[in-house]
């Protein structure tokens, strides 16, 4: 018996022993040939999930070579005990669309009408990757963005051979699209979303629906960290991450090559850009060019020529400039059909410029982008989003900006405001900060004003009847937007501004309602003063000074102090928690950080009377738990000071944005609907 145990500790020993081993040669090969910046936050997470996937490409390519099975098989069977499970607030469906197998997931909840759609095309290099390893985002997005959500699972390579994948995704799209509404979804509000090489296949699918007149328009696309060109592996990022971990240089170029079943010994030809043929190179370079990436992204950066062109080379890659592999360079007919997009992109990956350059080839054509970039971001992360000691802030923001792109609480508040007042409206897509600094949000909402405002006539509208409105910052826009625009002697006289919760200083941080609501959760006084510190480009420690009021000088405060005083604010709102403030010594030092904000574009309260005067008629809505409650307030005095006629609605127990939360399928608040009905009589009373 003791001889059998000796032997049988031996036979099972032999196995962990090699396993050890071939993770330390991993562990020596990642610090070997391996780079990861020092700027990068967490790199030994990064490090310990890159070993993992090493050891089972390593296991996959020795099973390979002794016939046990294929690399790509092996590598699927290890990402299966990645799986999450099923959300159970939602339902969820194995079905075939048109043949191509999907998963759908539904809310249990019930919808007050039609949801919208999503539909994810997985990454994973057309080789890897499954429904199941991604059930943890589809989990997500589908509860939080209360959308029916359909998951493709196409045919992978070497089964299936390019270019079936998109074409398997394409074809089940339109199949959802023609048969939204079996799903309780609203035709015209789906969206197709993927992320590596299926924001690939996504670019592809969102092109092929530009030439299907029988199918609605597609509502947007979602890009994450996508591949949009096969010309130029020499860009900025290939070569700043050419030894990143999880997606180098090397191993996306290896993956290129395997997934279209090519010789990986043609790596070197591929990376000097020999396939190109120079009538190729000649047509794609305003499209593939340095000069489209923005300068911060070119650190350290020198320019590598492509190789001169063989056409041995070309023969085996003649697909890699096709529209349908390379979307970058579709024709501008096409790009100019596609709808509104989202692009996210990440520092530390090879395809950030591909993201870049397609942003910058969808703005030309006229598209509506909206991008966000994470700064901490690699290719892969929005997958270790919710991986426990393994998530990554980075990708746990991705999957925020993603949810809050489709979710889009402003557009079922506006449908319903332009229902129920029988108005044309038009929604202002302005880009964000930081990707945008101030002040182009305001600069972009002048512009689409002003040219609504010129061509009213052809939207079916009364030129003379047009209401400006804006809520919480975009309240700021808007009470600015008017100011300048009431002296515009080539347009209309706006007919009215609608002010919703709006933000109309950054003056005093101690009006009643700044103290009264300090810790009311939506937002904190501390959360709204980061964020204006963060929209303005200057440093959020900044923000604890601006709370104690120590970063406006005295004789600057004296000066406005005549419009912006709590004794200004009636009583019935100072007597709750309200303590006059002390007189603080200000740090002049800090004021030239700051000053900005009390120019008129940010703090419209602060305006001379000469451009309140002959301002439009005005409506204000203010909420008791909202720390701009008295900025509200405060403008609704001024403007009637100066003969504005103002209409004004107090919600008692409203707070900070509650309107946007109207029929919201999870929560909602009565003060929502009364708040946002006040204003729609209003429109309709006009």
């Amino acid at each position: 018996m003791e001889l059998l145990y000796v032997i049988l500790l031996a036979a099972g020993g032999v196995p962990a022993a090699l396993l050890l081993l071939l993770v330390l040669g991993v562990i020596c090969y990642d610090f070997t040939w391996t780079k990861i910046p020092p700027e990068f936050d967490q790199p030994l997470k990064l490090r310990v999930i890159y070993w993992g996937g090493l050891v089972a490409f390593t296991l996959g390519q020795i099973c390979e070579s002794l016939g046990i099975c294929r690399q790509v098989d092996f590598i699927s069977f290890s990402m299966r005990f990645m799986t999450a499970r099923l959300d159970p607030s939602l339902l969820a469906k194995d079905l075939l669309f048109d043949g191509v197998p999907v998963r759908v997931y539904q809310p249990k909840a019930p919808s007050a009408g039609q949801r919208k759609g999503m539909v994810l095309i997985h990454g994973g290099a057309g080789m890897v990757g499954s429904i199941d390893f991604y059930q943890d985002i589809c989990n997500r997005i589908a509860k939080e963005a209360d959308v029916v959500f359909v998951a493709v699972g196409y045919g992978l390579s070497p089964d299936h051979l390019y270019p079936s994948q998109y074409k398997q995704c394409l074809a089940a799209t339109a199949h959802f699209m023609q048969n939204a509404e079996v799903y309780g979804v609203d035709p015209s509000q789906v969206i197709v979303f993927g992320d590596s090489a299926g924001g690939n296949f996504t670019s592809v699918v969102a092109q092929q629906l530009t030439k299907r007149p029988d199918l609605p328009k597609l509502r947007a696309q979602v890009l994450i960290y996508a591949c949009f060109q096969a010309m130029d592996f020499n860009l900025p990022s290939y070569v700043q991450n050419a030894n990143m971990l999880l997606m180098g240089r090397g191993a996306a170029l290896y993956f290129c090559l395997r997934y279209l079943m090519k010789d990986t010994a043609l790596k070197d030809d591929l990376l000097r850009g020999s396939h190109v043929p120079d009538d190729s190179r000649l047509k794609y370079r305003k499209w593939v060019s340095v000069d489209n990436i923005p300068e911060k992204f070119k650190r350290g950066y020198r320019q590598v020529p492509l190789a001169p062109y063989k056409p041995e080379v070309y023969k085996q890659f003649p697909e890699m400039l096709d529209e349908t592999f390379s979307s970058l360079f579709a024709e501008d007919r096409i790009i100019e059909e596609l709808p509104e997009t989202f692009i996210v992109t990440c520092e530390y990956d090879v395809f950030r410029d591909d993201g870049l350059l397609y942003k910058k080839r969808l703005e030309d054509c006229g598209v509506k982008v909206r991008w966000f970039h994470a700064e901490q971001g690699f290719h892969g992360v929005m997958n270790f989003a919710d991986k426990g000691p393994f998530t990554f802030p980075a990708g746990v923001e991705i999957m925020d900006r993603i949810i809050d792109f489709v979710k889009n609480a402003y557009e079922r508040l506006c449908r319903y405001i332009a229902r129920e007042s029988n108005s044309v409206l038009v929604s202002v897509g302005y880009r964000l900060a930081p990707e945008s600094p101030y002040p182009s949000q305001f600069n972009e909402c002048h512009d689409a004003t002003v040219h609504f405002m010129k061509h009213a006539e052809n939207y079916g509208v009364d030129p003379a009847q047009i209401i400006i409105s804006g809520d919480s910052c975009g309240g700021t826009i808007t009470a600015y937007l008017c100011q300048e625009l009431k002296s515009r002697a080539d347009l209309p006289k706006v007919r009215a501004q609608v002010l919703l919760y709006p933000f109309l200083q950054a003056l005093d941080t101690t009006l009643p309602s700044f103290q009264q609501n300090c810790l009311f959760p939506m937002p904190t006084l501390k959360d709204w003063m980061t964020f204006a510190m963060y929209y303005m480009g200057t440093p959020s420690s900044l923000a604890e000074i601006a709370i104690a009021g120590n970063l406006i000088p005295e004789d600057i405060q004296g000066k406005y102090r005549k419009w912006v005083h709590s004794d200004h604010v009636p009583y019935k709102f100072r007597i709750r928690n309200h303590a006059p403030a002390l007189p603080t010594s200000s740090k002049d030092n800090l004021f030239n950080l700051i000053n900005e904000a009390l120019d008129r574009k940010l703090s419209p309260l602060l305006a001379d009377d000469s451009f309140l005067k002959e301002l439009p008629e005005t409506f204000i809505l203010t909420c008791e738990y909202d720390v701009v409650r008295d900025d509200g307030l405060l403008y609704k005095k001024r403007l009637e000071e100066n003969g504005v006629q103002v209409s004004w609605y107090h919600l008692e127990d409203g707070f900070h944005a509650v309107p946007v939360l109207l029929n919201h399928w999870l929560v909602t608040f009565p003060c929502a609907k009364t708040g946002v009905d006040t204003v729609v009589s209003y429109i309709r009373g006009l």
